[in-house]
């Protein structure tokens, strides 16, 4: 197993962090494959909007469809 070594930043250790790191863990075990659990990263709801919730279960079908 190769391990790599990496520098992390204060804010990767705040609180807010943490529940971020932690509910997306457990939106992974509870959807399993059904289902991509995104953090922190945009959500195309429409042309017109897309929202960087901190966390988000996206549907299969809308991430096939570009969502």
């Amino acid at each position: 197993m190769d391990v790599q070594a990496r520098k992390w930043t204060r804010a990767e250790y705040s609180p807010h962090a943490t529940a971020i790191r932690l509910v997306e863990r457990t939106l992974t075990e509870v959807f399993g494959p059904g289902g991509d659990v995104r953090s922190q990263m945009p959500v195309a709801l429409d042309d017109e909007s897309e929202p960087e919730p901190d966390v988000a279960v996206v549907p299969l079908t809308l991430l096939r469809a570009g969502r």
